[in-house]
């Protein structure tokens, strides 16, 4: 039960009987082991638990004992949180009789390898279990229980199922519900009579890990984004399509072949057509039941590619043919390259040498320093073309860090800043501003302002004068990466100095749906569309991330680079990655402090956590820091070495 369930957790134990469904409910992990084991020793078919945590007051139904007949049981509603992805393979048989010893093996074995396949995709170690009369695999989440994470769970059941279930061995998509009961191991599976060549099985865990580890959000993302999205309709114009023909003609390795869903037809490929290296079932073609096509690879470098691509690929000029119409053919190579690549751009040592005394003369004049000494010491500088990104978890400070370093930006008056507040509005990054200039709560400068004890002329100037004139900003919400990119040519048209940061508050923000139809997908162009533009306008860039709260999470503890929903596409396309934290937040105390951690730093150190004195009613960060090593030992204003 230890490793199903957390200590206090309380769960449903469900079983059928000759009036129903009996069962009760449980927090004592020995009582219900009990409970469940008489149950099943009592001769009941099969013992069920809700896997996720359900909520407390549902223990007053039937406190950690057993009633023959429960009026109602757990819904989704009653869940707390997401803890486990459940993968349930069962042999393809006749209802209501047992496996075979043939068929109970072959379920083992596909679990095995589907265990070993999403271990290849960097996937953690599972709980794999014996159902008795099939196999079953538990993956630790943590999500929360809403429709987001049921649809994503589903999206996730759906593409594996794609991918494996076959005539012999089913893998269950409907299991997305948080309620859901599953076998609680160590009882009986009784399916039908006891017979030799079909018989009643003890279920069992079969492995655990010493620690369970969650998968991260951004693979099951990629998981649940592999799934082909059903078309509207068939893509073919004119006659019927034969799509089972097509692919025995295409020369395309299939390795699984055969039904799918209600009235569909799937084939999953040895290789992926766009990338020989994209083997072992990550891509596969659907006939949907509308007839309709659809392909998709696991990879996210396929994210795009789908079954026109694909067909466009096997079959070059099939569109024209099929509207009657003569394929166009690519223009002859030109004698001189054309396009985003010049002979000019294939550099010597030399020339590198020459484009590296470019840069750091630069950057005496267009590096952005954050105002921190010991923290600039480490990262050396944001220069032009490079994007440094801040994950924090919400209301740990994420924003009032941005504004103190535009603030301490400001105060150089050498450069100019554009800040993009997608989530505050105007009037509140002017009350934030105010906050840091004066010192004040923002309850002070509000009542200042209409009271007049302090002039809105002089909060005004306060501003003004810790900020100069060359501190911009703009409020419009939803940006897609073109506006922003708009929004720093009319920005540097303004400025007063040289524009040199634009900071982005925050990612989540932005609008991606014109770039990929995937959260995924969008996240990734994003990122990478914000490096490209700090390279084109040779600015840098400041970008903020929002990190999901986990239950129970709130913001107190250190982040990795894993942290942040799709972490990868984040990671990758920062030169330097900033995690925030507070230690004491919600402690109710004014010594608060902020934790920085250098989770990433393209030009030296990371690892190096630095502490800085923070006070939440004013938005004020101190300047002085502490240096904490990967040992946690405190210098102040020391240098940390991993």
């Amino acid at each position: 039960m230890s490793v199903l369930f957390q200590p206090g957790q309380v769960a449903e134990l469900r079983f059928p009987t000759r009036r129903g469904w009996g069962g009760g409910w449980f927090d004592d992990l020995s009582q219900l082991a009990a409970a469940a084991k008489k149950a099943s020793d009592a001769g009941a078919r099969s013992v069920y638990v809700t896997l996720n945590p359900v909520k407390p007051a549902l223990l007053a139904r039937c406190a950690n004992r057993v009633q023959e007949q429960t009026k109602t049981a757990t819904s989704d509603n009653d869940i707390l949180t997401r803890r486990w992805l459940p993968i349930d393979l069962d042999p393809v048989r006749p209802a209501d009789v047992s496996a075979t010893d043939e068929e109970h093996e072959a379920a083992l074995e596909m679990a095995r390898q589907l265990s070993a396949w999403l271990t290849a995709r960097s996937w953690p170690e599972p709980v794999m279990a014996d159902s008795g009369n099939g196999a079953h695999l538990l993956y630790a989440i943590d999500l929360p229980n809403d429709d987001e994470a049921r649809t994503l769970v589903q999206r996730c059941l759906e593409a594996l199922s794609t991918r494996w279930s076959d005539e012999r061995i089913s893998l269950d998509v409907k299991n997305f519900n948080a309620a859901r009961i599953w076998k609680c191991y160590g009882t009986w599976a009784r399916k039908g009579d006891n017979m030799p060549d079909r018989p009643h099985r003890l279920s069992r865990i079969l492995s655990a890990p010493s620690e369970a580890r969650q998968v991260p959000h951004e693979l099951l993302m990629e998981l649940a984004d592999s799934l082909p999205a059903a078309p509207a309709r068939a893509q073919t114009p004119g006659q019927a399509f034969d799509l089972p023909e097509w692919v025995r003609k295409s020369g395309l390795q299939v390795v699984a072949d055969g039904s799918w869903g209600q009235g569909g037809h799937r084939w999953v490929l040895e290789r992926c057509p766009f990338n020989a290296d994209h083997a072992n079932r990550s891509a596969v073609i659907l006939q949907h039941p509308s007839g309709a096509a659809s392909f998709s690879c696991l990879h996210n470098s396929c994210a795009g590619r789908d079954w026109a691509a694909l067909r466009e690929l096997v079959e070059p000029g099939w569109r024209e043919r099929a509207n009657g119409k003569p394929r166009q053919e690519a223009p002859p190579r030109p004698e001189e390259p054309q396009g985003t690549i010049q002979a000019s751009d294939i550099l010597s040592p030399r020339q590198l040498a020459a484009r590296y005394d470019e840069y750091v003369k630069s950057l005496s004049s267009s590096k952005i320093l954050l105002g921190w000494p010991a923290l600039d010491r480490q990262l050396r500088g944001v220069g032009p073309g490079e994007v440094l990104t801040v994950i924090a978890k919400s209301r740990v400070g994420k924003t009032a860090f941005l504004q103190n370093v535009l603030l301490n930006i400001g105060r150089r008056r050498s450069t100019s800043t554009l800040f993009c507040s997608m989530e505050q509005p105007a009037q509140q990054v002017f009350e934030r501003y105010a906050q840091l200039a004066m010192e004040e709560t923002g309850q002070a400068i509000e009542e200042e302002w209409i009271k007049g004890g302090v002039s809105p002329e002089g909060i005004t100037l306060a501003v003004v004068e810790a900020l100069g004139e060359h501190t911009l900003t703009c409020d419009v919400g939803g940006l897609r990466v073109g506006d922003i990119e708009q929004a720093v040519v009319y920005a540097r048209d303004r400025a007063s100095h040289p524009l040199g940061l634009v900071a982005i508050d925050y990612l989540g923000l932005i609008d991606g749906s014109n770039l990929d139809r995937t959260l995924y997908g969008q996240t990734s162009r994003i990122v990478r569309e914000l490096k490209n533009l700090a390279k084109r306008q040779r600015i840098a860039v400041m970008l903020l991330c929002q990190v999901s709260r986990a239950p129970g999470d709130d913001g107190s503890q250190p982040l990795t680079v894993n942290s942040a929903r799709e972490s990868g596409a984040i990671e990758e396309s920062a030169d330097f990655l900033l995690g925030l934290y507070r230690p004491k937040i919600g402690a109710g105390t004014t010594d608060d402090h902020i934790m920085v951690q250098v989770l990433k730093n393209r030009k030296g150190l990371d690892g190096n956590e630095f502490k800085f004195q923070f006070q939440a009613r004013t938005l004020t960060i101190g300047t002085e820091s502490l240096v904490l090593d990967q040992d946690s030992q405190e210098e102040p204003g020391g240098w940390a070495r991993r």
